[in-house]
């Protein structure tokens, strides 16, 4: 389990409670009560959350993690990518409307690499946009253009026979 540094709590002798924000320190400049004898410090961990998950997803929803997961676990629980999702751009937006974070992230980038270290983890509260490729808008078009539902063999068969002399 995690700890939620942001209400950390701190109970002194006579009973008084201060809750401290823990996440910012060794960020930035913070004025820090000490601690004095007999105070009893209290780290709670992360109580469960959710998370959205939206675009080319199997299942788009909103599910619940006990604690931060890493975001390929994210992914996976909501089904995995459709045919189409770009793996190149997913966007992992989370903060608030004060301090919004809009992170994209090259997950096929990190696959290649089999570079576990750079994959984010999932906090509750967080949002996951996965795009469609440029392929993916491309068969979109061509279905509209030819009104069929096959458009996307009929490209792949023209991308499969293509030759460098096609283009003369």
């Amino acid at each position: 389990v995690f700890p939620d540094l942001k209400n950390v709590s701190v109970v002194s002798d006579d009973g008084s409670v201060r809750v401290l924000d823990l996440s910012q320190v060794g960020q930035s400049q913070m004025d820090l009560d000490y601690l004095q004898p007999g105070d009893t410090v209290i780290v709670p961990g992360y109580r469960a959350g959710t998370f959205s998950i939206y675009g080319e997803i199997a299942r788009p929803d909103v599910y619940e993690i006990p604690q931060p997961v890493l975001i390929t676990d994210a992914i996976a629980l909501a089904g995995g990518t459709l045919r189409y999702g770009d793996l190149r751009r997913i966007h992992l937006l989370r903060g608030d409307a004060k301090n919004p974070q809009s992170l994209i992230i090259n997950l096929s980038k990190v696959q290649s690499e089999k570079e576990i270290s750079m994959l984010p983890l999932v906090y509750p509260g967080d949002t996951i946009y996965i795009p469609q490729s440029l392929y993916g808008k491309w068969v979109d078009f061509v279905e509209f253009i030819r009104g069929s539902s096959r458009a996307s063999d009929d490209i792949e068969n023209i991308r499969d026979n293509w030759t460098s002399r096609d283009i003369r």
